[in-house]
C-alpha cells in the first residue's frame, strides 16, 4: 500500500476542517488548480491551510461568548492596525525592560542549581553566617537522619597555572561525597572518593568544563595530566559536566579539590585550628525542609553541650541553624543585592505604569471614535457588562501582542544589561547568565496581564456608558498625563542622585593616595621558595624595583584596600572581649607609598624579624576602641579568636583610611610586618612620576629578570582598582539613567498625544479665533500653556513624591543629600524643556490651519 501524497493529505485536512459540501468544493478547487500549475506540494499546503483557516469561522463552530469577543477583537485590530501597533510597541517597551530585570532577579534569587531535583538540595546557615566549625560539620554529617547526603565545602580565590598563563580562579574545597549530594556525574574521568582525602594519597583535582574548553581546547586526553594550584601539583581526575559552575553562584568555579587533602588545611588540622566549612545537603524522600531544620537545631544543641566553643565576635555560638533552598546566588550575595534589585524592580514597574497610562489615553480617544458603534450595539441589546467584557478582551489581545514583542526586546535588554554590568576584578570570576526561561516568561506574562487591567479597565468602563461627558474624559486624560510626569520626574531625580553620588564617590579621598600608583599581584610558594628564601626574594625585589628608573617608591601588602581583606580578632587583654578588625601584612615603605601618616611611634624596621617580639601598627580607630582615653603606643594587643591568643606590642599608630568601600565609617585596622607573618601572595605597589600604565611593560620586564617563573596574577593602576570598587553605584547610576530617559520619552509621548488630541477636538474653535483676528503666536501660546499647566501639576506631585521616596536611598548615596537641590532643579527644568517641545509640535500644526478650512471642520 503506497503512502498518500502531500496534496492528498492536504485535501483530507481541508475536508475534515471545513466539512460537508463546502469542504468537498474547496478541496476539488485546490486539486484542479494544483494540476493546472503542474505540481508544487508546498504551494498546495499553504493554500489548503489558508482556506481551512478562513472557512472555519468561530461563529459556525459555536464558540462561547468570550471566544467570540476574542474573534471580534482580532477583526477590529486588523481593520485598524495603526493604533494597535502603537499600543503594542509602547507596552513592549515597558515589558521589555521588566523582562531584562526579571532575568537578573531570576539569576540572583530564583534559578536552581543545574542538578537533578534541585528543590531537594538545601544550604545550612546560622544566623547570617554560612561557615561553621569543622567539628560541627562533621558531627552534623555523622548524626543527621534527614539527609541522604550531606557534603562540606568552602570556596575561595586561588592561583592556578594553565597552559600559557597564571591566573586567579574561584576554587571549591569539597568533601568526597560532594558529587553524590548533588548527583552530578563527571563529564570526563571521575569525582573524588574517600581514598583521595587520606593524607599521603596522590593529590587530585577536578576542573570545570569551561576551563577545559578555554585553556585545554577540550583535549580528551586531559585525565591524568597535572595542574598547579598554589604551591602544589595536582593530577586532573575529572572534568565537571557542562553548565555546572559550583554551588557558590554567581561566582564561576574553575577547580575542585578534596577538602582534607589541601595542604594549607592539613596544616591547620595538625595545629588544632581546623578551618571552617559550609554544609549543603540533599533531603531524604518524604522529608521536608522544615522538619530537617528542626532536627538540625536539636543536633546543634547537643553538639554545643558536648563541645562548647568560644563565640567569634558578631557570631553567637548558639545562633539557630536554618535551611535555604540552593537556588540563586549564595545567601551573602543575595543579601547584598536585595537593595539594588528592589530599586530596579520599582523603577521598571514605574516605566510600565507610564506605558499603561499612554495606552489608556489612546483607548480613551478611540472610545470616542467608536461611540456610534457602541450605541448601535447597545440598541441591539448588548448589556453594559458585555461591552466592558469586549473592551477588556481587546485590551488583553493588545497586551498579548505587547508581551510577545516585549520578550524579544527583553532578549536585547539582557545583552544591554550585560554591557552595563561593570568589569569586576577577574579573580572574582563572576558570571551572570541573563537569559530567557520559563520563569522569566511567566513573570513577563503576569506583567502583561496586569498591564491589560491597568490600561484597559478605565477605557472599558467609559466606553460602556450610554452618556459620556467630554469634560470628564478630558480630566481623566489630563490626570494620566500628570501621573506620567510625576512618576518620570521621580525616576529622573533618582537617576540624577545616583549620578551625583557616583561623581561624589569618585572625588572622595579614601585616606590614601591613588594617582600614579601601579599594582600587580604576585605569588611565590614552595617548592621554589620557603618562607625564609621568600622574604629574601621579596626584599631584593623591593630594592630592585625602588632603584629602577621612573620609580619613586615601592611597597608590598597582602590586603590591598577595596580588594581581598584579611581580618583578625583583637583584644586589649588576654581574656578580655575581642573584636573583629581588618588586618594586612606589609613590607617596604607602605605608609610612604600610600601617603598614610604614622601619627605616633614608628614604622616597621629590619630588627622586627622572625623570633623577635611581635609588633603591630594600629590605626587611630582601633587605638580608640581598645584603649579609650589612653595612649595606645607600647600597649599589648592580643590577637586570635580562640583562647590561644598571641601578644603583640603596638609600635605605631597610623591615620585612618578606607579599606572596604568608599565613604565607609572608620573601621579598626592593624598592620603586621611580613618579616613576622609570612605570606607568599602579595601585592606590589609602585609609585611612578607619570601615567602608571606606561610603566607596566617595564615592570613586567624587571620582574621577569628577577625570576622568569614568578607568577603575576593581575596588573592595573591603583586608581582603576579603587574605581572598580564603585561598580555597584556605577551600575545603578547607569541603569537608572537609561530607565529615566526611557520614562521621560514615554511620558513626553503621552503629553504629546493628549495635546494633539485636544487640538484636533478644538480645530473649529481655533478657526473661529483666527477668523476673529487671533495671531498664530496667540494660538501657539494657548496650546503651550495647556501643556505647561499639566507639566507644572505633574512636577509639583513628582517633587513631593521624590522628597518622600529619595530619603529611603540615603544609605546608597555617597556624600549626596537625598534632597539635593541641584538635582531636583535640573530634573524639573529638563521636564519643562521636554514639555515645551512635546506641546510645540501640535501647537505649530494648529497655528498653521487655514481659518476657512477650520470653520468647515464640523
Amino acid at each position: 500500500m503506497t503512502a498518500p501524497s502531500p496534496p492528498r493529505l492536504a485535501a483530507w485536512l481541508v475536508r475534515a476542517l471545513v466539512g460537508g459540501r463546502d469542504g468537498e468544493t474547496v478541496a476539488g478547487d485546490l486539486e484542479e488548480e494544483f494540476l493546472a500549475r503542474g505540481g508544487g506540494a508546498a504551494w498546495y499546503w499553504r493554500q489548503a491551510l489558508s482556506c481551512a483557516a478562513v472557512r472555519v469561522s468561530p461563529f459556525r463552530r459555536g464558540l462561547p461568548p468570550l471566544g467570540r469577543d476574542f474573534h471580534y477583537a482580532l477583526r477590529t485590530i486588523r481593520r485598524n492596525p495603526g493604533y494597535a501597533i502603537a499600543a503594542m510597541f509602547c507596552l513592549a517597551l515597558g515589558i521589555g525592560v521588566n523582562t531584562g530585570i526579571f532575568s537578573l532577579i531570576d539569576e540572583l534569587f530564583l534559578r536552581p542549581l543545574p542538578i537533578p531535583e534541585p528543590s531537594r538540595v538545601v544550604r545550612f546557615a546560622q544566623g547570617s553566617e554560612e561557615y561553621f566549625p569543622w567539628r560541627d560539620t562533621e558531627e552534623m554529617r555523622r548524626r543527621n537522619r534527614s539527609f541522604s547526603n550531606l557534603a562540606a565545602y568552602t570556596a575561595g580565590i586561588t592561583g592556578i597555572e594553565v597552559p600559557g598563563a597564571t591566573e586567579t580562579a574561584m576554587a571549591e574545597w569539597v568533601s568526597a561525597d560532594y558529587d553524590e549530594t548533588l548527583r552530578i556525574p563527571a563529564h570526563l574521568g571521575r569525582w573524588f572518593t574517600p581514598a583521595d582525602e587520606v593524607r599521603g594519597a596522590g593529590r587530585v583535582a577536578v576542573i570545570s568544563h569551561r576551563l577545559w574548553t578555554r585553556r585545554y581546547g577540550k583535549d580528551p586526553t586531559i585525565i591524568g595530566r597535572t595542574i598547579r594550584i598554589e604551591a602544589e601539583y595536582y593530577r586532573i581526575a575529572g572534568v565537571a559536566p557542562p553548565g555546572f559552575s559550583g554551588v557558590f553562584p554567581p561566582h564561576d568555579c574553575s577547580v575542585w579539590i578534596p577538602y582534607l587533602a589541601f595542604p594549607p588545611f592539613q596544616k591547620r588540622f595538625e595545629a588544632g585550628t581546623p578551618p571552617r566549612a559550609s554544609l549543603i545537603g540533599r533531603l531524604r524522600p518524604g522529608v521536608s525542609a522544615t522538619s530537617a531544620a528542626f532536627e538540625a537545631a536539636a543536633l546543634q544543641s547537643s553538639i554545643l553541650d558536648e563541645f562548647p566553643r568560644t563565640a567569634i565576635p558578631g557570631r553567637p555560638a548558639d545562633a539557630p541553624f536554618h535551611l535555604t533552598t540552593a537556588s540563586g546566588a549564595v545567601p551573602g550575595a543575595q543579601r547584598r543585592m536585595i537593595p539594588m534589585a528592589a530599586i530596579m524592580l520599582l523603577v521598571v514597574a514605574a516605566i510600565l505604569l507610564i506605558a499603561c497610562a499612554n495606552i489608556a489615553n489612546l483607548l480613551l480617544a478611540r472610545a470616542n471614535v467608536r461611540r456610534h458603534e457602541m450605541d448601535i450595539r447597545r440598541a441591539l441589546g448588548a448589556s453594559r457588562l458585555q461591552l466592558i467584557r469586549q473592551a477588556l478582551v481587546e485590551s488583553f489581545v493588545l497586551a498579548g501582542g505587547g508581551a510577545a514583542i516585549g520578550l524579544l526586546l527583553g532578549a536585547w535588554a539582557n545583552r544591554t544589561l550585560g554591557l552595563l554590568i561593570p568589569t569586576l576584578p577577574k579573580a572574582l570570576n563572576v558570571n551572570l547568565h541573563l537569559d530567557l526561561n520559563w520563569r522569566v516568561a511567566a513573570l513577563t506574562v503576569a506583567a502583561g496581564l496586569a498591564a491589560a487591567l491597568l490600561f484597559g479597565l478605565a477605557p472599558a468602563l467609559e466606553q460602556s456608558r450610554a452618556v459620556v461627558g467630554r469634560r470628564r474624559q478630558a480630566r481623566r486624560r489630563d490626570a494620566y498625563v500628570v501621573a506620567q510626569v510625576a512618576v518620570s520626574l521621580l525616576l529622573l531625580i533618582t537617576a540624577g542622585l545616583f549620578l551625583r553620588a557616583l561623581w561624589s564617590a569618585e572625588s572622595l579621598q579614601p585616606g590614601f593616595a591613588t594617582e600614579r600608583r601601579l599594582t600587580t599581584r604576585l605569588y611565590i610558594s614552595p617548592p621554589e621558595y620557603t618562607p625564609e628564601s621568600g622574604r629574601v626574594f621579596y626584599g631584593r625585589l623591593l630594592d630592585e624595583v625602588a632603584a629602577a628608573p621612573g620609580v619613586r617608591a615601592a611597597a608590598l601588602t597582602y590586603s590591598l584596600p577595596f580588594g581581598f581583606n584579611d581580618s583578625v580578632c583583637a583584644a586589649a587583654g588576654r581574656t578580655g572581649e575581642s573584636r573583629r578588625a581588618g588586618a594586612s601584612t606589609i613590607a617596604g615603605d607602605y605608609f610612604g607609598v600610600m601617603r598614610i601618616p604614622v601619627e605616633a611611634g614608628r614604622t616597621f624596621r629590619s630588627e622586627d624579624a622572625t623570633g623577635s617580639q611581635r609588633v603591630v601598627i594600629v590605626n587611630r580607630t582601633m587605638a580608640r576602641l581598645l584603649w579609650p582615653n589612653e595612649d595606645a603606643l607600647g600597649k599589648i594587643v592580643w590577637l586570635g579568636c580562640d583562647k590561644d591568643r598571641e601578644p603583640a606590642r603596638v609600635a605605631g599608630i597610623a591615620g585612618d583610611s578606607e579599606y572596604s568601600a568608599i565613604g565607609e565609617s572608620p573601621q579598626p585596622y592593624l598592620y603586621r610586618p611580613q618579616s613576622q607573618v609570612w605570606s607568599g601572595l602579595m601585592v606590589l605597589i609602585v609609585e611612578t612620576p607619570g601615567d602608571p600604565n606606561d610603566f607596566i611593560q617595564t615592570l613586567h620586564g624587571l620582574l621577569n629578570r628577577l625570576d622568569p617563573k614568578l607568577r603575576m596574577l593581575e596588573t592595573l593602576s591603583l586608581a582603576e582598582h579603587v574605581s572598580r570598587s564603585l561598580w555597584e553605584v556605577r551600575w545603578e547610576a547607569s541603569m537608572l539613567a537609561v530607565f529615566g530617559l526611557l520614562a521621560i520619552v514615554l511620558a513626553a509621548l503621552g503629553l504629546y498625544g493628549v495635546i494633539a488630541y485636544a487640538v484636533s477636538q478644538r480645530t473649529h474653535e481655533i478657526g473661529v479665533r483666527m477668523a476673529l483676528g487671533a495671531h498664530k503666536h496667540d494660538v501657539i501660546w494657548m496650546i503651550l500653556a495647556r501643556g505647561l499647566r499639566l507639566t507644572a501639576a505633574g512636577i509639583a506631585v513628582g517633587l513631593a513624591g521624590s522628597a518622600a521616596v529619595t530619603r529611603l536611598l540615603r544609605s546608597q548615596l555617597y556624600g549626596v543629600s537625598p534632597m539635593d537641590p541641584l538635582t531636583f532643579c535640573a530634573a524639573s527644568l529638563l521636564w519643562v524643556a521636554v514639555a515645551m517641545l512635546a506641546s510645540y509640535l501640535p501647537a505649530r500644526r494648529a497655528a498653521g490651519v487655514e481659518p476657512v478650512v477650520a470653520l468647515r471642520y464640523e
